[in-house]
């Protein structure tokens, strides 16, 4: 049987350094983009940035940089015509050389929320229109282990369109029909990481139709 991606999730396992991909459907308010990976052992930095298109030189949105040299910290910036913004610095450093990471963006109405590891960590305002956004470009000195794309709205003055290279949820299998990416459904609450087992928890709003939970998780060497 083949997997079908359920709507609102777009993985990519294992992707090469640099990534420069479009975001499907491109950025809209609602959507997260949750990113696994594991810091080199020989870290000195890496950036996530959100891009206004594909170009070289094009600006961008949102520059999330960790830094290794001198004080360790992390970075936040914006660029518009080749031009660096106002530069935004926090004095603390949530990842560790040559350890796995979890990193969270959701997209807020006022900012961009930073959450590592489960832990909320920054967030950034909005310096250009979310809307523009519609390349993730990633680099340096890490390894990708998976990037997905959840949820999502679209502005009123988007148009129902595929971007080339990720198709619909089920598109191609007998059976599903292709659906626009422009309709993923927006994320309900911040996702839950590392809770523990047995887990209970509450499901906002209960159980509706089309409504979809997504569980990652890996079965021990040792399970029964």
């Amino acid at each position: 049987m083949a997997f079908v991606p359920a709507p609102g999730y777009q993985p990519t396992y294992n992707p090469t350094l640099p990534y420069k991909q479009p975001i499907p459907g491109g950025l809209s308010l609602g959507m997260s983009v949750y990113i696994q990976g594991v810091a080199s052992e020989h870290m000195n930095r890496f950036f996530v940035n959100f891009v206004v298109g594909q170009d070289p030189g094009a600006d961008i949105a949102f520059h999330f940089n960790p830094r290794f040299d001198g004080w360790d910290k992390v970075v936040f910036n914006s660029q518009q015509g080749g031009k660096w913004g106002s530069e935004e610095r926090k004095r603390s450093m949530p990842f560790s050389k040559g350890a796995p990471f979890e990193l969270v963006f959701t997209v807020l109405a006022e900012h961009y929320k930073v959450v590592v590891n489960g832990s909320p960590f920054y967030e950034f305002k909005h310096r250009l229109p979310l809307q523009m956004v519609t390349h993730l470009h990633v680099d340096g000195d890490l390894r990708l282990q998976s990037i997905n794309f959840l949820g999502g709205q679209p502005t009123p003055h988007q148009r129902p369109t595929m971007t080339p290279g990720y198709p619909s949820p089920g598109y191609g299998h007998p059976g599903y029909g292709a659906q626009p990416l422009h309709s993923l459904p927006s994320m309900e609450g911040p996702p839950t990481f590392n809770p523990p087992v047995p887990f209970t928890g509450r499901l906002q709003g209960g159980l509706t139709a089309r409504r979809t939970i997504i569980v990652k998780g890996y079965v021990p060497p040792t399970g029964k």
